[in-house]
């Protein structure tokens, strides 16, 4: 095997196959990037498995002679990482080991047996829908938050993705929020999906999304999707992973169908506002009193903290109901300013512990459910 790249090329590459690799592996091989040479295509295949989540990006480089090496992983990048600007020639020999060498000098990485690699699943007969990367962009962003982050919850550790007829839907929930997003898509004709994706597979695939216009490809099975984005010069990447097992919660039963008060909020103002506040917050599951005052047409945003003191602002709302105070977390309200863009926040109440639902002004796919905190006397 011997082909000569780019250093850039060839550490952007590999950072992205770098996120598949195990910290702790149960097989000493799976701490390494496969590294596949094909001479024919002038074509190089970086792959990282965890036997969960696996990464596949393809290339073109000068290619001299096929082959491949299973390189341990956290050496090669740091090396290729830390080379000078130009090019970078990757070459085997017979004794296992690979040499590569830049305008810097040479330095050679001792390989493991390649042939102990695991294969990555591919999925045979299995369902394929084409998605607009704008639109699968878009609807992670608005759901990767609100997933659980606690293993204990298994199929919550995920979005759930839902394809009917033509309505593309994306969802998340941890327990205690909800973040969903609803579409009309042309490309999902004719195909039906209920499959629930782990968040640690679509945090790479959202960093993918951010560097391509081109149609993502998704394949899947009842256990395994597979995501490949084709890109120009015969570049390719791909993420495969296991779904997450279980059925997802019916989340459409959570959002109230009325609303006795309702609030509109310039986003960008409470963001600031809950920013200034979250300074008097020590931990995560602080509460922030909000109260809704409609003689006064603002809401009322306030924090008391024992240790470290108290504080409190009011900015302007439009306000239709009755006046209310109730309390939220303040991560979780951050949380959905942050990732909302629009500049004005429809907030949706009925009592001070029911369900609160947040949609931006305009954009009528996107809502986010909040459970507020109960008020300590």
């Amino acid at each position: 095997m011997k082909f000569t790249c780019d250093q850039s090329v060839l550490s952007e590459n590999l950072a992205l196959v770098n996120r598949a690799v195990p910290s702790r592996a149960t097989h000493p091989v799976l701490t390494c990037i496969l590294v596949s040479v094909e001479a024919s295509q002038d074509a190089i295949s970086l792959t990282s498995f965890d036997l969960s989540l696996g990464v596949n990006v393809t290339f073109t480089a000068n290619v001299e002679r096929g082959g491949v090496a299973a390189i341990p992983a956290k050496l090669l990048s740091e090396i290729v990482s830390k080379l000078p600007k130009g090019e970078v020639t990757l070459e085997d020999d017979e004794d296992s080991i690979i040499s590569l060498t830049s305008s810097s000098g040479t330095y050679r990485v001792r390989c493991m047996n390649a042939e102990e690699f695991p294969r990555l699943p591919e999925i045979v007969d299995g369902t394929q829908v084409t998605l607009n990367p704008t639109e699968l962009r878009s609807g992670l962003q608005n759901t990767l938050f609100a997933a659980a982050t606690d293993e204990a919850k298994q199929v919550l550790n995920g979005v759930h993705f839902a394809i009917s007829e033509t309505i593309l839907e994306f969802a998340s929930t941890d327990g205690h929020r909800l973040a969903m997003v609803t579409m009309a898509s042309e490309d999902v004709t004719d195909v039906s999906l209920n499959v629930t994706v782990p968040l640690k597979a679509l945090v790479e695939v959202e960093k993918i999304l951010h560097k391509t216009t081109n149609p993502v490809r998704i394949s899947f099975s009842e256990e395994q999707l597979v995501l490949t984005v084709n890109e120009p010069n015969q570049s390719r990447k791909r993420i495969t992973t296991r779904t997450l097992a279980g059925a997802y919660p019916n989340y459409h039963v959570l959002i109230p169908p009325t609303f006795e008060r309702k609030i509109i909020v310039d986003r960008r103002l409470l963001l600031s506002t809950i920013e200034r506040i979250s300074v008097y917050s020590t931990k995560p599951t602080d509460a922030c009193k909000c109260i809704i005052s409609t003689d006064a047409q603002e809401l009322i945003l306030s924090i008391d903290a024992k240790e470290t003191g108290d504080c409190k602002e009011a900015i302007p709302a439009q306000v239709s109901g009755e006046s209310l105070e109730m309390a939220f977390n303040i991560k979780y309200l951050l949380d959905i300013l942050r990732v909302a863009t629009l500049s004005e926040l429809e907030i949706c109440v009925n009592g001070a512990l029911t369900p609160v639902v947040f949609k931006p002004v305009g954009d009528v796919t996107t809502s986010f459910l909040v459970m507020p905190v109960q008020l300590r006397s």
